[in-house]
């Protein structure tokens, strides 16, 4: 099967690289640029993102997260299987958010 994905303009990469933009580039798993909105919460519970260090996120609002952006490292999105195996922690806020969202309670999140 072939997935079409929408090609990025220059402009809008560069936007949501330099935090111009309501985007955030994401490097997928396939290897090509996807740009997804900044408060995005992945609740698939088979993909999350990871930046610099050893925790992987799956809410894109995290402040651990928005940390480790800092160091100009892109996001990658990865499988939590794949995540779980590089021996990387999922972060305690992300869990907490994901928790909330599975007991009816995303009105707190």
């Amino acid at each position: 099967m072939i997935r079409i994905v929408n090609i990025i303009k220059k402009k809008d990469f560069e936007d949501a690289r330099s935090g111009k933009s309501d985007k955030v580039p994401m490097i997928m798993p396939e290897g090509h640029i996807e740009l997804h909105p900044k408060d995005m919460i992945m609740t698939d519970k088979k993909n999350c993102v990871t930046c610099k260090g050893e925790l992987f996120h799956t809410d894109l609002r995290c402040s651990c997260l928005r940390s480790e952006m800092q160091s100009g490292e892109p996001l990658r999105c990865i499988s939590i299987k794949d995540a779980k195996a590089k021996k990387m922690t999922y972060c305690a806020d992300c869990s907490r958010v994901q928790y909330l969202i599975d007991h009816g309670r995303a009105d707190e999140v």
